[in-house]
């Protein structure tokens, strides 16, 4: 493809519509939590972005950090926040990594990794590259350097006379003196926290904006080739892994199939204590070994019976990767059962998920012909993975299964639900009536107190709040009602 010309015209119109993102971002970033004003800023951006004409796939990308940013003004919870705010960042990275001349079907784990830090570095150092483009087409830029020049000698020169005869003026009349104080007040401290606030913005804009408007923008961060190791050099680490795995899934059919009896006898924990322990580091375990597998493939050089090779291999790897994940589901099962719900455990269960997506990703990519294909594919299944964590609401769930446990004779964490996020204030102030009666008035307290601590350390910005927490607020307001049952009715 192209490049696209980078006159003195285009370049004006970027250096203006990086200051408009600025003059937005002062406007609409709070200093506290990022969430409706965020968003909107984020709006902005898209709009100046797609004013400058960008391509089909990098207008894709750009609508996608947007939608991704809005996460953040519908839901409250923390862990949401999180990921809604890093899937806006890695969408904001392959923008610019799609502005240095590559397309998404050319993604890779490898190009991934370098869409993150060519995102740092198009932040900082964008800005430069995108003003330097157009004074190298103009054709008068001796003599616009000359006129700022000019124009910084006379500023310089004028603040010592106007600062002495100001000063003066200020001894002679004391109205005087207080319009001055106001003034200075005014530089020192608001307008030069605005102006610095909006020259920063404007600075990260400036790079970023060209890299979502430009084709083949070069950058300092260096391609990175498969090295086209043999599949000799490959199989070593796969062979090890594979019977390492088979080593740990034979101890994990005699614990969880062996009884309770077996548990005591062996690592002296019922089956509730031992499918507490170690739950996370299987999730992290089965990560790091299907990126493995997919390092190794980038890796492997381009032999066809090789190739073969490795997809056998990388079968057995699946499977066993496929069997860590259902011993981890059962004790999973076995945890909340005794401990119930969490939001972490939620998160988990997520993250189970997607590792799950990945093993199917894997599996129709591993031949030789669809293996460049497995990036992209993965790229979509997490977009979609995000956006089902933001529609199933992870709190809510919480509630829900915990709220039914207690209806059952199981116990509720009422210091632990009182402190959730907006996103279960809703739940709970409709179903809160399942549980005892005792227990439900302790947590109607709990929440309420909770609530107002919030409230009352709060700025009370609109930009700092979404969705969620309006409501909640708005519950506090009308009095933190919960829909509690009288003493004695029945259960």
């Amino acid at each position: 493809m192209q490049s696209t010309p980078q006159t003195p015209t285009r370049t004006t119109a970027l250096l203006l519509t990086a200051i408009g993102v600025g003059i937005a971002g002062d406007l609409f970033i709070p200093g506290g939590p990022w969430r409706a004003g965020f968003v909107l800023w984020m709006a902005v951006v898209a709009i100046a972005a797609l004013g400058l004409r960008p391509n089909r796939e990098r207008t894709t990308l750009i609508l996608g950090a947007a939608i991704a940013a809005a996460g953040l003004a519908w839901r409250d919870a923390e862990m949401l926040f999180q990921i809604d705010l890093l899937s806006t960042l890695c969408m904001g990275a392959l923008v610019a990594w799609h502005g240095t001349g590559h397309r998404l079907r050319e993604l890779t784990v490898v190009q991934s990794a370098r869409a993150a830090v060519i995102g740092v570095v198009t932040l900082a150092t964008g800005a430069p590259a995108a003003l330097r483009d157009g004074a190298e087409h103009s054709a008068t830029r001796g003599a616009l350097a000359r006129r700022l020049r000019a124009l910084a000698i006379g500023i310089v020169l004028a603040i010592p006379p106007l600062t002495l005869v100001a000063g003066l003026l200020s001894e002679s009349d004391q109205r005087f003196e207080a319009y001055i104080v106001d003034i200075h007040r005014l530089l020192t401290t608001t307008a030069i926290h605005h102006l610095l606030t909006t020259a920063f913005v404007s600075w990260l804009a400036l790079g970023w904006l060209r890299s979502a408007t430009r084709d083949r923008v070069s950058t300092i961060v260096p391609e990175i080739r498969s090295p086209g190791l043999p599949f000799l050099t490959v199989s070593v680490g796969l062979s090890s892994m594979v019977a390492l795995l088979a080593l740990y899934l034979t101890t994990q059919a005699q614990a969880l199939f062996g009884g309770a009896e077996h548990l005591l006898a062996t690592v002296g924990l019922t089956p509730a204590e031992y499918a507490r322990s170690g739950f996370a580091e299987m999730i992290v375990a089965s990560i790091i070994v299907v990126t493995t597998l997919v390092l190794a493939e980038w890796l492997l050089r381009d032999d066809e019976t090789e190739r073969q090779w490795f997809g056998v291999i990388g079968g057995v790897l699946v499977v066993e990767v496929a069997a860590l994940l259902l011993s981890a589901i059962v004790r999973m099962r076995l945890y909340i059962g005794e401990f119930g719900l969490t939001g972490g455990r939620v998160l988990a269960v997520a993250i189970m998920v997607l590792v799950a997506a990945a093993l199917g990703v894997v599996l129709t990519t591993l031949p030789r012909k669809q293996s460049a294909r497995f990036a992209p594919r993965m790229l979509g299944v997490t977009i979609g993975w995000v956006a089902l964590l933001n529609l199933v609401n992870p709190e809510a769930i919480v509630v829900r299964t915990n709220l039914a446990r207690a209806a059952e004779g199981g116990t509720f964490d009422v210091a632990y639900h009182a402190t959730l996020s907006g996103d279960a204030v809703a739940v709970l102030a409709e179903e809160a009536g399942r549980l005892p009666a005792p227990t439900c008035a302790t947590l109607a307290t709990a929440l309420t107190a909770h609530w107002a601590k919030r409230v009352a350390e709060s700025s009370g910005d609109w930009r700092s709040e979404g969705v969620s927490s309006r409501r909640a607020r708005a519950w506090y307001a009308a009095g933190g009602w919960l829909p509690c049952r009288e003493e004695g009715a029945a259960q």
